[in-house]
């Protein structure tokens, strides 16, 4: 059962029933330091930039490429982290539209990157 269904269940046992934070959570298995825990929300926008910047110059790289450059540059991200952001991009805005021109994929790239960053339900919260 996710950490997310437990922890809601430990809440509402204390709300029903009147038990402490610890009693719920030994009630539905989960420990206390998993119900206190707020995931941190990564920031995306220095990759976004990065990675604009590769691409802008080297229209026909793919990753694996933009990735290497990307490490000669000195950052040192894990390419699952960039990985999983060139994903979402690809499904969200890539697959999805026809741009007419330059300026209209970087008109709904900038609104999609507003989004991503600020709006949405991150992927982190999903395992909390």
């Amino acid at each position: 059962m996710p950490t997310k269904a437990r922890k809601t269940w430990a809440q509402q046992l204390q709300q029903n029933h009147s038990v402490t934070i610890a009693m719920s959570c030994a009630i539905v298995g989960l420990s206390r330091c998993a119900y206190y825990y707020q995931p941190k929300l990564q920031d995306d926008s220095v990759i976004v930039s990065v990675l604009n910047a590769i691409t802008d110059r080297h229209l026909r790289w793919g990753f694996p490429k933009c990735f290497n450059r990307i490490k000669k540059l000195g950052y040192k991200w894990n390419h699952k982290r960039v990985e999983r952001f060139n994903r979402t991009y690809r499904t969200e805005v890539l697959d999805l539209y026809l741009f007419n021109n330059l300026a209209q994929a970087r008109r709904i790239t900038e609104e999609w990157l507003t989004i991503y960053n600020t709006e949405r339900p991150h992927e982190v919260l999903q395992a909390a």
